[in-house]
């Protein structure tokens, strides 16, 4: 009894599914590294105390939301704004 060829379409949409998600999520955690790194630098060039590192890691969640948003709105509805 011979059913046709087999497909391996289950691990395959399991890895897309996979890479759909962590992509986003990368995107929203280097926002706030990147908003830390940037604000700690600033306080050490001009010596001032967490003054920058707190503004850098606000505006870093600030724009990983954006862009956890923006790539939600892309997932869910498969829209892109081109």
């Amino acid at each position: 009894m011979t059913e046709g060829p087999q497909t391996d379409a289950g691990p395959r949409r399991y890895v897309a599914n996979l890479t759909e998600g962590t992509g986003p999520a990368f995107d929203f955690f280097a926002s706030w590294i990147s908003g830390f790194i940037l604000g700690f630098g600033l306080d050490w060039l001009f010596g001032t105390q967490p003054v920058f590192t707190i503004i850098g890691i606000i505006a870093g969640a600030v724009s990983g939301f954006i862009k956890l948003y923006r790539a939600s709105d892309v997932l869910v509805e498969g829209r892109t704004d081109d």
